[in-house]
């Protein structure tokens, strides 16, 4: 919230349209990642924000270590091999 409230403070429509948050743990290069995580770690009710009439914010992180946060576990990332199957 601390972010969202920074941003819409200083909101300059022209100079972004999404701005979306992660864990530090997420490499920022990996575009598949970074989906996984937010979709998995966000719900648009709780973790969307609006900035300006053409800006917002997804909180894209684990909720886990805020206060109220989610108290089950998360799963682990997962994982497929790349080869098919000959099944």
């Amino acid at each position: 919230m601390k972010v969202h409230d920074l941003l819409r403070s200083n909101a300059n429509e022209s100079l972004f349209r999404l701005v979306v948050a992660t864990d530090h743990t997420v490499d920022q290069d990996d575009d598949l990642m970074v989906a996984w995580q937010v979709l998995g770690n966000s719900d648009p009710v709780r973790d969307h924000y609006v900035i300006s009439g053409n800006s917002m914010m997804i909180d894209g992180t684990i909720k886990v270590y805020r206060k109220g946060g989610f108290p089950r576990r998360w799963p682990n990332v997962v994982c497929s091999n790349p080869e098919p199957s000959t099944g």
